[in-house]
């Protein structure tokens, strides 16, 4: 039982999951309601893609019920979670986002928490969903869930002056597309997913490759201690003039050991592959500079892999060392428009973040699983969300991204609208587009994904 669940659930789900890096905040059809401390929706969607896929259908059916607790009167408490499938097998999926109980210690600005929570470490890494300090769950690197960590949460502020302490003996990596082993291949229901090559050259023919996943145990992988500490200074806790995090923990995006050998008679490719707990370090910094109509926030963050060699005979993944800085420039325009019109403009740069598949001398290996740490490495976004107009009182919400990658010349274009219909019912209608220039010696998200654009619609409600 257990080589069966820790594979697809816990890391061969992650696995070979792309890296992160695009980041729509598309209008949620969740409607929420601050006087209730429950909360639970339940949704249905059809997804139409422009193009088939060997992995699914093209056009496919979701469903997803998600629920919430939260209540502070005695205790902190708050529970998140949610599940969900597409209709193609072996596509369902969930997640717990938060899970944890916890006290205040005199003023509501001190608290201790026991359990999984999400903290609010860097601006760049959540904006960009890099996952560096919490780890994430998608479906399609597009939409993103972000995910708390496990152990013990203390905060403590004074006056101007506020730090927080935290120490995780438990680690989950991130959660993307999954994927699984079968007779040999590794398969998955999700054309978002990262699945290694098949067949490899050998003289002038190309060769199958034969996949198999080694026996090991579940506190290996999530027995890995980790700890953080962020400091800040200003009079808002969630948007602080100055805030500065640091973290040792292992890295959300697991890296791959494999074993590979051939076989003479049939000159077939034998790779068995395991999973590697790697830690890193991420620090970062926020300045917030927030004035009447206008935010700003400039923000900066780098990490080092403290990456393992490979043992004899095997090849292991290299996550190489990244920096990225960013601005990013928001304004709430409702006031000239007489309804909610909020507009974000931003830009990142990123340095560094490739992955190398090395041998156990130090050689790079014939061929990788993935080569990109971020989905982007210079991206340009321009972000509306707005009421466009009312029907029967009620307004038509619409979001709207697109994002320009100056260096893979590249774009993604994403949009939602949202309309509650009757009360807490909502009918909803996306789509997502990506495309290239043209196609580059390097490969990237763009350019692997750019046959996915995709149009979405259904109704959610809340109870």
């Amino acid at each position: 039982m257990l080589n069966y669940l820790m594979p697809t659930l816990s890391v061969i789900a992650v696995l070979f999951c792309l890296k992160a890096g695009a980041h729509v905040s598309s209008i949620s059809a969740v409607l929420t309601s601050e006087s209730k401390p429950f909360s639970l929706h339940a949704g249905i969607h059809g997804v139409q893609y422009f193009s088939e896929s060997t992995s699914d259908s093209k056009f496919q059916q979701q469903a997803q019920i998600e629920g919430q607790f939260e209540d502070s009167k005695n205790f902190l408490v708050k529970a998140h979670g949610f599940a969900g499938t597409f209709s193609t097998p072996k596509s369902s999926y969930y997640g717990v986002p938060e899970l944890y109980i916890g006290r205040a210690l005199g003023a509501p600005e001190n608290t201790i928490i026991l359990g999984r929570k999400i903290e609010n470490f860097s601006f760049l890494d959540r904006q960009q969903n890099l996952g560096l300090f919490n780890p994430y769950f998608s479906n399609d690197m597009i939409h993103y869930k972000e995910q708390g960590l496990i152990g013990l949460h203390a905060n403590s502020r004074v006056s101007v002056f506020g730090i927080y302490g935290g120490f995780f003996p438990y680690y989950i990596p991130n959660q993307g597309p999954q994927v699984y082993e079968e007779d040999g291949e590794i398969r998955s229901s999700n054309r978002w997913a990262q699945r290694p090559p098949t067949q490899f050259r050998f003289g002038t023919q190309n060769r199958e490759i034969i996949y198999a996943i080694r026996d090991y145990e579940i506190d290996e992988i999530v027995k890995n201690a980790g700890s953080a500490i962020s400091i800040f200074i200003g009079k808002a806790a969630t948007r602080p003039w100055v805030k500065a995090s640091y973290t040792r923990k292992p890295v959300n995006q697991i890296p791959l050991s494999r074993e590979t050998f051939g076989t003479a008679s049939n000159f077939v490719g034998q790779v068995k592959l395991s999973p590697v707990v790697t830690y890193n370090q991420v620090q970062s910094v926020d300045f917030n500079m927030d004035s009447g109509r206008f935010k700003t926030t400039w923000s900066y963050l780098e990490d080092r892999v403290e990456n393992q060699t490979a043992l004899e005979d095997e090849t292991l993944q290299f996550l190489a060392p990244l920096k990225m800085y960013g601005l990013w420039i928001a304004t709430d325009l409702s006031d000239f428009f007489d309804r909610r019109f909020v507009t974000e403009i931003s830009y990142a740069q990123l340095h560094d973040g490739e992955i190398k598949d090395l041998l156990a001398d130090g050689r790079p290996s014939l061929f990788t699983f993935s080569s990109q740490r971020s989905l982007f490495k210079n991206p340009f976004r321009i972000k509306f969300e707005s009421e466009l107009f009312f029907v029967n009182d009620r307004p038509l919400s619409s979001a709207f991204a697109w994002t320009f990658d100056q260096l893979y010349q590249g774009t993604l274009f994403s949009g939602s609208l949202r309309y509650e219909a009757v009360a807490q019912m909502n009918i909803n209608f996306g789509f997502d587009l990506l495309g290239v220039e043209e196609e580059q010696a390097e490969t990237h998200f763009l350019q692997e994904q750019q046959a996915n654009d995709r149009v979405y619609g259904g109704l959610e409600y809340v109870f």
